[in-house]
């Protein structure tokens, strides 16, 4: 279906003259630059779904959508968005040209050519089952107690009949003709003239729900130890009572699905991760069987060639009956899909697998680099701060891999034999790798340089959600609004507080959902963020305390992620994303997706694009260019206070040629204090005389930030009590965020990243040569290490 751009302050993606496409030349949404992974075959964890009959068409239908995919290509023919909840079941009718959909007490019938509704139908009670019934113009719906089948005239929906059943029924055929029960001895059939019961089937007890074959004419049990049984539901005998080869069947492992062809000729026996069983009900013998599949629903296919499975890692796979083997979907991905982005933007990190793993790189083509085998369930790749490395982290052991080669270079077990890597990866200042283990019950350090020895911290607290970019902090989450800042160099609880932001202090705690909660560190180390219930709280990195609310108008925020300069920071709501200038806290662009699932991960790729991951089993990377032109002169959007017109200018300068010199001429590196006069002045918070000590202190808290690595210094080496104490009170009044100028300068050097040419690194260079503390010389280095200088 085609989706609406929501665009909030008039900034949006470029308008195009033909539409992207894939690699496989499927469309790309509004504003994506590529697609990795494939959506050809990728149905997604769906909840109904209905084969044609002519197999051409498979109907599924999860808790948004409702698709129509073609069996042979892979693609998505039709895809609708209905105003009501999911559908019960979805039947096609014998001429492959209606669905029908149940949703509670309605019945809905579209066009399966172009799924407009042809009518819908209030019932007289909920529903369970619905079924064309051939050869008429009938549609039979099962209510959900199974006391009653209500027939509905297709020629005219306002007719309908309603016939009371003699015996609870569970399940209706595809054709309505045939009726299923079940009660303490077994199940049982009903006759469709009397409806009364006219047979049980024996040895059914405690059996799951049987499946009818197309015509009515068999259905079949499976036993959790693989046992088969299959019954003519007209008269109850039993056609067939077979056990699975040994070592196949176990009364405690996988779901064993039983399916009939739909010539009743052929049962199924399949198990996840084990080999589907063929029977020939003719014959009454095993025949070789086909490989192992994923879970999920098997469905013989009406030529008699295949079987299709709808396969819980999302998939939709088909497997040829002569060759025994599964007819390949085109290259994608399958289970668990999670994409980082390299910091420099130009590779993408996947990891893939429910009960293994494996970590892909890939280039922004989509192009597969290297991929690697992990052992175990492991979480999403994290890249070090200089993109050499990527590493994953699950079960007992984490993994680092070389990110150009895909080398392993470190398997890292946990320091604690009783604990697993679950939560937080990060790689830290000094080659180390920060992880949680059992959430943050206890938190290892491992050294890389010294081989990946481990240190292991006991913080007796439980999900820790960030490191700060330094690594001597830790964010723990315990519950709600409550969160603790942990100070990982000497081991204690820094700081502990209750959290509404300011204008909701005294607002008791059902006001706020805990499972929508987090915190996070900027990259630039000048916030604390935290949301919830819609809001996004920038608070001091080291106090904790809130500094500014940004009122987002969402109900919920699901995932947040900063921009590797913390000036932009991005927000995905279920399968949307908008885009908030940090320092102004405005809102730039917002836009839907196209995912058919929900967001599951995203990050910057780059200062000007974005990847979002999905469980639909694909990623999307994202321009964030503006359309709209800038028309004011640069400068002066660019040290403006509208955010919008400074993201415009930040563009225009990275795409001019010129954008080098005209910055140069506004902004120059930052001057140094001359070193001595800062030791004299230092030296003075010392001096005997009060009147001196103030007057030094004073003029060193005018230096502010240009002197700080100086008053950190000497704070490291203070032997008196009241000089650390004085260097400690200026410090603090250092503020971790950029002031008004220093904000302008962020934006001169975002400009200078996004347009990465020689001229701007030449620039970057210049501003980094600036005093070692400004904001500016920091920014620019940090800029030139992303773009690998």
């Amino acid at each position: 279906m085609k989706r609406s751009l929501l665009v909030l302050i008039g900034l949006s993606f470029p308008a195009v003259a033909e539409p992207r496409t894939d690699a496989y030349g499927d469309p790309l949404p509004e504003g994506a630059l590529a697609r990795f992974g494939t959506v050809r075959y990728r149905i997604g964890h769906i909840d109904v779904w209905a084969l044609s009959p002519d197999g051409k068409t498979l109907a599924v239908e999860d808790d948004k959508d409702l698709s129509l995919w073609d069996v042979e290509t892979g693609r998505v023919l039709r895809v609708a968005t209905p105003d009501d909840p999911p559908s019960f079941c979805l039947c096609f009718s014998p001429d492959n040209k209606q669905l029908a959909r149940l949703v509670n007490g309605q019945l809905y019938v579209l066009d399966a050519g172009t799924g407009s509704e042809r009518y819908r139908r209030d019932m007289p009670s909920d529903g369970r089952a619905v079924a064309f019934v051939p050869g008429t113009n009938e549609v039979a719906v099962l209510s959900n107690d199974g006391g009653r089948v209500c027939i509905v005239d297709a020629a005219d929906a306002r007719r309908f009949t309603i016939r009371e059943l003699n015996a609870c029924v569970r399940i209706m055929s595809p054709t309505g003709r045939c009726f299923l029960g079940q009660s303490d001895v077994g199940w049982y059939g009903v006759d469709t003239k009397t409806t009364r019961v006219r047979c049980r089937f024996p040895d059914t007890q405690e059996l799951d729900d049987p499946v009818l074959s197309a015509d009515d004419r068999r259905v079949c049990f499976a036993t959790p130890a693989g046992r088969l049984l299959v019954f003519d539901p007209r008269t109850g005998k039993k056609l067939a009572d077979a056990v699975a080869p040994a070592g196949w069947g176990e009364e405690d492992g996988p779901t064993v699905r039983a399916v009939v062809s739909p010539d009743a000729t052929f049962a199924y026996l399949s198990r996840s991760k084990r080999p589907t069983l063929r029977r020939d009900l003719k014959a009454e013998k095993w025949l070789e069987p086909l490989p192992a599949m994923p879970g999920g629903p098997l469905i013989p296919h009406p030529d008699g060639k295949r079987v299709l499975l709808l396969g819980d890692d999302g998939v939709l796979r088909r497997y040829d009956l002569a060759k025994l083997k599964e007819t390949p979907p085109p290259h994608g991905f399958a289970t668990g899909l999670v994409a980082v982005p390299s910091p420099d933007g130009r590779r993408v990190a996947v990891t893939t697998g429910e009960l293994d793993s494996q970590l892909d790189l890939l280039d922004l083509t989509g192009r597969v680099v290297w991929s690697v085998a992990l052992r175990g369930r492991q979480g999403a790749p994290h890249w070090s701060a200089d993109g050499r490395h990527v590493a994953c982290a699950g079960g007992r052991e984490a993994t680092v891999c070389d990110a150009v080669t895909g080398k392993v270079v470190h398997v890292l077990r946990s320091p604690d034999a009783g604990r697993q890597f679950t939560g937080l990866v990060a790689f830290v200042p000094g080659d180390r790798l920060v992880a949680a283990l059992d959430n943050g019950e206890a938190v290892a350090t491992f050294d890389l340089k010294a081989g990946g020895r481990g240190q292991l911290m006991r913080p007796d607290l439980k999900w820790v959600t960030d490191v700060s970019p330094d690594g001597r902090t830790l964010a723990f989450e315990r519950g709600g609004p409550d969160v603790a800042l942990f100070d990982a160099a000497n081991g204690r609880l820094r700081v502990g507080w209750t959290f509404p932001p300011p204008e909701r202090r005294g607002c008791g705690g059902d006001g706020f959902h805990s499972d929508s909660y987090w915190a996070r560190f900027s990259p630039d180390g000048s916030y604390l963020l935290t949301w919830y219930d819609g809001l996004v709280i920038l608070r001091h990195p080291v106090s904790g305390e809130p500094e500014r609310v940004i009122k987002t108008g969402f109900e919920s925020i699901d995932h947040v992620a900063f921009s590797p300069d913390g000036l932009w920071l991005a927000i995905a709501t279920g399968e949307k994303v908008s885009l908030w200038d940090v320092p102004t806290g405005t809102s730039l662009v917002g836009w839907e997706t196209d995912h058919r699932v929900f967001i599951n991960h995203l990050a910057f790729a780059g200062p000007g694009r974005l990847v979002t991951s999905s469980d639909d089993l694909t990623a999307l990377l994202w321009d964030l260019k503006p359309r709209k032109r800038l028309t004011r002169p640069v400068w002066e959007a660019l040290a403006g206070d509208d955010a919008a017109d400074a993201y415009r200018a930040v563009w225009a300068l990275a795409t001019d040629p010129s954008g080098p010199d005209q910055l140069r001429a506004k902004i120059t590196p930052a001057k140094p204090v001359p070193a001595g006069q800062v030791r004299r002045w230092i030296a003075d918070l010392g001096a005997d005389r009060y009147v001196v000590r103030e007057e030094a202190a004073s003029v060193l808290q005018e230096f502010g930030r240009l002197i700080e690595p100086e008053l950190r210094t000497a704070r490291a080496k203070a032997t008196s009590e009241e000089v650390r104490t004085r260097l400690d009170g200026l410090l603090a009044q250092i503020p971790p965020h950029r002031d008004e100028m220093e904000v302008v300068q962020a934006r001169a050097i975002a400009a200078m990243e996004l347009a990465g040419t020689d001229a701007a690194k030449k620039l970057l260079a210049e501003w980094a040569g600036g005093a070692p503390g400004a904001r500016l010389t920091v920014d620019a280095k940090a800029a030139l290490g992303r773009l690998g200088r």
